[in-house]
């Protein structure tokens, strides 16, 4: 009996799979009906109560939430009557799914989702930048950014809950007497309120700031997804920053700055600010609030007024992807890599086929 079968309800009736585009049933009329017409006239998402069942003193009783549950009552009945009824199928789309939610398309189980954004405010006279930042959610990604008024300064220390981060991209601010722009990333970071702690090499204070953004969804190996820096010496009033994104469905997480005339920078195209200090910090923390496709994607920054060098730094963050039962080699000719789902159930969700876990 198929997993979709005893979802249903079905007994030793089997839901028949036809082709890529529809399936049959041969249960209820009534709820074949109902969902044809959801897919024709529009369907609402989510879950539903549309009967209450028990026993009372031996006697079966039946509560009817909704009014398609009402008229299969009715047909639940008539078809008692009915000593040998004839198999007659039904066709419905399978995007008709028994509980009103569609099967995503994508292979990947878990959509990356924002989780918060934290400032390191400036420090105008610092060696060392500490704040605290919150995680939650699960498969956790951490983003964090520094800008230090000196070009060209290495962080020796660059931690969070003094878990080490990695460098995914330098830029030295050589070029147009920029600052030094730092992107840091970790896999996995504690849950809870922890503290960022970076410390800069150079032995006198000199401005400093730092950013952080924490995401869940995120794959736990492998990470970034990819990664790239960009600048322009001078003449510029936005700079957009590329990287080739391998993985789909990644967020993109990026720093940028720009030199001259102190002003505040703001998000362009595709790109959403979580922090772009006013009062002349010249600098923009942001993200693409959202997937992107597969290939060259990018993030774009702005600068308030008048034109300069810029710089920035962007990597993208893969998701979690859905992982079906280990032993199942292939179905039906088909890899099981490339199984989306079965029997309109997401394949990840699935632990066993025909005794193959």
């Amino acid at each position: 009996m198929s997993l979709l079968s005893k979802i249903l309800g079905l007994g030793n009736r089997q839901m028949v799979l036809h082709g890529r585009d529809f399936e049959w049933s041969d249960k209820s009329w009534t709820h074949n009906v109902f969902r044809a017409f959801e897919v024709v006239f529009g369907r609402k998402c989510g879950l539903r109560i549309e009967m209450t069942s028990g026993y009372v003193d031996g006697v079966e009783y039946h509560y009817a939430h909704t009014f398609e549950a009402s008229v299969a009552l009715i047909e639940s009945f008539v078809r008692g009557l009915v000593t040998k009824a004839s198999s007659i199928r039904v066709w419905i789309p399978v995007l008709a799914t028994p509980t009103g939610i569609p099967v995503p398309v994508s292979p990947y189980l878990f959509a990356i989702a924002f989780d918060t954004a934290s400032e390191g405010a400036y420090q105008s006279a610092a060696t060392a930048l500490t704040w605290n930042h919150t995680v939650s959610g699960s498969n956790t990604f951490m983003a964090a950014g520094i800008l230090h008024q000196l070009a060209n300064t290495n962080i020796n220390a660059k931690t969070y809950n003094s878990v080490t981060m990695t460098q995914a991209q330098f830029n030295d601010g050589s070029l147009g007497a920029f600052a030094t722009l730092v992107l840091y990333y970790l896999v996995a970071p504690t849950t809870g309120t922890n503290a960022f702690n970076f410390t800069a090499t150079t032995t006198s204070g000199e401005a400093y700031m730092g950013f952080g953004s924490s995401f869940s969804g995120a794959k736990q190996t492998g990470q970034p997804d990819s990664s790239n820096k960009d600048y322009t010496a001078s003449g510029i009033s936005t700079i957009t920053v590329n990287t080739t994104v391998v993985a789909s469905d990644c967020w993109l997480v990026g720093i940028f700055d720009c030199g001259g005339a102190d002003t505040t920078m703001a998000a362009g195209a595709g790109t959403t600010a979580r922090y772009a200090p006013s009062g002349g910090y010249n600098v923009l923390w942001g993200d693409s609030n959202g997937t992107v496709s597969t290939g060259s994607q990018g993030l774009t920054g702005q600068r308030g007024s008048g034109t300069s060098g810029m710089q920035g730094s962007v990597l993208s963050i893969a998701p979690v992807a859905a992982s079906g039962p280990t032993n199942l080699k292939s179905l039906d000719g088909n890899v099981a890599a490339n199984i989306k789902s079965y029997c309109g159930n997401l394949i990840a969700n699935i632990k066993s086929i025909s005794g193959n876990s």
